[in-house]
């Protein structure tokens, strides 16, 4: 089976933007380790079996568990969005607070249509079942706006997941640059008649497209050192849409998909994470990218970016319907990034917002730190 089909499956699935670091013990059997800052996802596929020949037919078992620093920006008194005028909420520290999260997933990935250029298949259809707890833990040393409201309790939900993804993506292996399309279409079930006896009366569906493009500008030939110069454009756009009578937080905050990634804050770079965790979330992110000579081995490779992210929110659950129920965000910014020896990125960027300020005043985050480079 395609080792690198498995690879990018996994990275979808468990790693949440996080590098994955060990992966493909054998031929019909691929193990695989991705951390988080403060935790690991486990997985373990298998190929057998497949149904169709010579489509792959993947089946994946997955689970992981993280302490996270989270954003909860919602004011107790009614439930409407934080701008950081409560009295006695220093808006600095009270929107944060850490959680414990624990989840697991498992289901099939089928292959569709074979793709005659890449050792993967070009379009794929998939089916999980997966759940999730979370838990918010308290810091007694600051007011937290999250154990003052209506979602400070444990989060539990169970739900299904069904789509389709078409995907070209290449990266060259020396010169780092990303090129092809990628789109997927999905759609997340958690009806409360069939949960309701493990949840906490959730009650929710999710509707998702996710598409991204690369696009190669600028080459140079690499060397026997390995790359030398690489530009390219990178796209991604995402809109994510859920409705229902009981939706949980930690679904709100973010995106669905095979590959969920994060809500409107953070997803737009320079807002603080977790910030506007609406219904409705239409996000596009467009990057100029740059890589350069390797440092020290032929596979740590460093490169840099400018980044315009932008986004539209609608519908904050169980807020009072107002001027804050909606509305535009932008950003620009500028980062550095590394490829370490094709385990995964890390970067660094600073963001300035063009709309609207942060919680604590101003509008530019001077550095910020994340694994991968954003999409």
């Amino acid at each position: 089976m395609k080792k690198l089909a498995a690879l990018t499956l996994f990275v979808s699935i468990a790693s949440f933007a996080a590098p994955t670091v060990r992966a493909d013990q054998s031929k019909d059997l691929y193990l695989t380790v991705s951390p988080r800052v403060w935790g690991l996802d486990l997985g373990a596929g298998v190929s057998t079996w497949d149904l169709a020949p010579p489509l792959d037919t993947i089946f994946w078992v997955i689970a992981g568990g993280a302490w996270d620093n989270k954003g909860y920006f919602r004011n107790p008194a009614d439930n409407s969005p934080y701008s950081g005028s409560i009295s006695g909420y220093d808006p600095s520290k009270a929107p944060y607070y850490n959680r414990l999260d624990l989840r697991w997933r498992m289901g099939i990935e089928q292959g569709l249509v074979n793709n005659p250029v890449l050792p993967k298949d070009l379009l794929t259809t998939f089916l999980f079942v997966q759940a999730e707890l979370s838990r918010p833990l308290q810091d007694s040393s600051t007011s937290q706006l999250i154990f003052a409201g209506p979602d400070s309790g444990d989060d539990v939900h169970v739900s299904a997941l069904l789509g389709f993804k078409l995907d070209t993506v290449d990266r060259d292996p020396v010169t780092k640059v990303y090129r092809g399309y990628y789109a997927e279409t999905s759609m997340e079930l958690a009806p409360g008649p069939l949960v309701d006896s493990l949840t906490r009366n959730v009650n929710y569906y999710r509707l998702n497209l996710t598409g991204k493009y690369f696009l190669p500008v600028y080459e140079v030939q690499p060397t026997g050192r390995g790359n030398v110069f690489g530009l390219y454009l990178g796209d991604r756009f995402i809109a994510d849409y859920l409705w229902g009578s009981g939706i949980p937080l930690s679904v709100r905050q973010q995106t669905g998909g095979i590959s969920p990634a994060d809500g409107m804050g953070d997803a737009v770079r320079g807002l603080e994470k977790n910030r506007f965790d609406a219904n409705l979330k239409i996000i596009n992110n467009l990057s100029l990218r740059a890589t350069f000579p390797p440092l020290v081995n032929r596979n740590i490779v460093p490169g840099a970016y400018l980044f315009f992210d932008s986004g539209y929110y609608s519908g904050m659950a169980q807020a009072p319907a107002g001027p804050d129920d909606s509305g535009f965000v932008a950003s620009v910014g500028a980062g550095l990034s590394v490829d370490f020896l094709d385990l995964g990125d890390a970067s660094i960027y600073t963001a300035y917002l063009l709309t609207g300020n942060l919680v604590a005043g101003g509008s530019w985050t001077p550095i910020s730190i994340e694994l991968g480079l954003h999409y």
